[in-house]
């Protein structure tokens, strides 16, 4: 849902569970490419409101019509208090981590669907996580490339997600395993 509030725009997303989330990068830029498309701004650079807050639009044209868009997904904040994470009587490596939603970065599990559908629901529930987490299963794969895959809150195996994807990138830089740009 995106509504216009004077010159910026407010975007509320939801989940298939009907919960609401705080940021979807995914979904912030469908939105700006529809309001870009559709008339609804002609500027390049604009605001979407969330309820993490505003995220700094960019979008690129090319026969009028809008072909890619950047999003300034700020800065990533990593919760260091929490760096093991027990489930099933088994402790995982973790980094919990914050870029405007929250993740649960879990490495040295075996990135494979069947681990994920296993720790997913248990992670995103985790008592830990009162208002519950995303989720993903990571790995570097050399100092330039990281692999992921994706539990979403609210939603779910998931085959893409940019929040995830920042926080995949973010947490394999907070632990030195990739260089500062993926």
């Amino acid at each position: 849902e995106v509504t216009k509030r004077g010159e910026r725009f407010f975007a509320r997303i939801f989940n298939p569970d009907g919960s609401e989330a705080e940021m979807c990068g995914n979904g912030l830029r469908i939105a700006a490419k529809f309001l870009s498309d559709h008339g609804y701004t002609i500027e390049n650079d604009f605001v979407i409101e969330t309820i993490a807050g505003p995220v700094n639009t960019e979008v690129f044209r090319r026969g009028g019509r809008v072909y890619a868009v950047r999003l300034d997904m700020g800065r990533a904040s990593v919760t260091r208090s929490i760096r093991t994470l027990e489930v099933g009587g088994v402790k995982l490596d973790v980094t919990v981590i914050s870029v405007g939603n929250p993740h649960c970065v879990i490495f040295g599990e075996p990135l494979t669907r069947e681990r994920l559908f296993t720790l997913g629901p248990l992670v995103e529930r985790h008592a830990k996580f009162p208002d519950r987490i995303n989720v993903q299963l990571a790995q570097a794969e050399a100092r330039d490339r990281a692999r992921m895959l994706v539990w979403e809150r609210g939603a779910g195996h998931t085959l893409a997600s940019g929040t995830s994807a920042c926080a995949v990138a973010a947490a394999c830089y907070d632990r030195g395993l990739v260089d500062g740009k993926l």
